[in-house]
């Protein structure tokens, strides 16, 4: 049986098993363009499901 702090009872082979709440669930995302050689833009976001339902809040 898995508790709700994400531990279980006895010799469960699952036993490692975490369970996480849906605020922290992390969401990252990399995009990378390049207009011409030597000239582009990269970026990267790491956020949590929280923090992307605060931006779409917003």
């Amino acid at each position: 049986m898995i508790k709700p702090e994400g531990r279980s009872d006895g010799d469960d082979p699952d036993s490692h098993v975490q369970v996480l709440h849906a605020s922290q669930e992390r969401q990252r995302a990399e995009v990378e363009v390049v207009v011409t050689h030597g000239v582009g833009l990269r970026a990267k976001v790491d956020l949590t499901t929280g923090g992307l339902l605060s931006i779409t809040a917003l």
